[in-house]
C-alpha cells in the first residue's frame, strides 16, 4: 500500500503529505523488513525521494539499518551500490 500511495505521486505531481511518516513507522516497528519497500518507494519519484529523507527513527533502529546495509554491502555484490550507499547515508 505504500508504495503504491508514492505511485500516485507521478500521477499527481505532488506526495502526500504524511508520506514520510508512514514509512517512518514501517521502519520504526519493522527495521530492515520494510528496507526493500523505503528503498522502492524513495526511487518512485523526485518528490517520494525528497519526503522520504525525512524519515526520524530511533538511535537504536538507525544503527540497526546501518549494519544491515553494511550487511548487504559484504553478502550481496549484486544489490545496487545506489541502492546501499545513497540510502544509507540518511541513517547516519
Amino acid at each position: 500500500m505504500f508504495i503504491a500511495l508514492g505511485r500516485t505521486s507521478q500521477l499527481n505531481f505532488q506526495v502526500h503529505p504524511y508520506f514520510h511518516l508512514f514509512i517512518q513507522e514501517l521502519l520504526q516497528r519493522g527495521g530492515k523488513e520494510y528496507l526493500f519497500d523505503y528503498g522502492c518507494a524513495a526511487h518512485i519519484s523526485y518528490d517520494t525521494f525528497v519526503a522520504t529523507s525525512s524519515v526520524c527513527l530511533s538511535a537504536k533502529r538507525k544503527q540497526e539499518l546501518l549494519n544491515y546495509f553494511d550487511f548487504l554491502k559484504q553478502t550481496q555484490p549484486t544489490v545496487s551500490k545506489l541502492f546501499i550507499q545513497g540510502l544509507r547515508d540518511r541513517f547516519l
